[in-house]
């Protein structure tokens, strides 16, 4: 089955809730049987537990490959693979 459902967790690097929901969810609804993924949106804010590093991920979509910006270059990565789903 092909996923048709990809979750972005993480947009923002303070709001790592997210994540711990969806482990709860695959625990009684695994992935491959129910046809979603999911991926962390933000990984270098998360990291350091901010908001953003340089710029608001919601507001840097659709991004752009040739940014120093990291959001910016990030937005585009997501909206690449969103675009397989």
């Amino acid at each position: 089955m092909k996923n048709k459902i990809l979750f972005i967790l993480a947009t923002h690097g303070d709001e790592s809730f997210s994540i711990d929901v969806l482990r709860r969810i695959e625990k009684n609804y695994p992935r491959d049987l129910y046809g979603y993924d999911w991926i962390i949106g933000n990984e270098k804010a998360l990291q350091k537990k901010v908001r953003f590093v340089e710029s608001d991920l919601n507001r840097s979509a659709p991004g752009r490959a040739d940014s120093s910006n990291y959001e910016e270059r990030r937005a585009l990565e997501l909206v690449k693979l969103a675009d397989k789903y």
